[in-house]
């Protein structure tokens, strides 16, 4: 993870996920989480998802459940008076297919805000006190941040092309898709690339 920063686009950034897309059907959320790789194991699958999330950003951490993979990270961003703090999960299941793998990936994310609020007393506002504000974990429901990651493990399983950086993804989507897709591209990511952990 970079080193926590002061600026305050990058809580409206981060922001963008908590107001969640219209409610998805089975079919509508399949296409978005789920992707099928003939001809690949379940290994190698999960193996290109890791080092996917790897690139990413070196903070997270993992677990291996059979058939799974686990990966949770923690950020903090501060922007002046007031910092937001959070935790990305990443749950991505596999089941073998008649031709190869299935898997399915699924975001998670827990935010906490902290701010200063005015004290008032007899005399006025005299003071200040810090307010921490929540929410539950929420499942991430833009297509945005799966689509790219989909997209890199499948070059990481079948490199071809060029690798999928944040700032050519980005091209062509609207404001709200581009701020969905912090879970990899953000200020508080490394966005490292194949061979080279350059960053974008």
């Amino acid at each position: 993870m970079k080193q926590p920063v002061c600026l305050f686009v990058a809580l409206a950034s981060l922001a963008g996920c908590a107001t969640a897309p219209v409610p998805q059907n089975r079919s509508e959320w399949s296409a978005i989480h789920t992707r099928s790789f003939p001809g690949q194991s379940e290994q190698a699958v999960l193996d290109a998802a890791e080092k996917t999330l790897r690139l990413a950003d070196k903070d997270f951490r993992f677990d291996y459940p059979a058939g799974q993979l686990v990966a949770t990270r923690n950020w903090l961003v501060y922007a002046v008076i007031a910092a937001t703090t959070g935790t990305d999960y990443w749950t991505i299941t596999t089941r073998p297919t008649a031709d190869g793998i299935e898997a399915t990936a699924q975001i998670t994310r827990t935010v906490n805000s902290i701010a200063p609020t005015p004290t008032v007393g007899s005399a006025g506002v005299n003071g200040a006190a810090v307010v921490s504000s929540g929410t539950p974990g929420q499942p991430v429901q833009f297509a945005a941040p799966y689509e790219l990651f989909w997209a890199r493990v499948s070059y990481l399983l079948e490199p071809q092309g060029t690798w999928p950086t944040c700032n050519a993804f980005k091209a062509g989507k609207d404001r709200k898709q581009k701020a969905a897709i912090d879970t990899l591209c953000s200020v508080t990511t490394d966005d490292g690339q194949p061979n080279t952990h350059s960053n974008n």
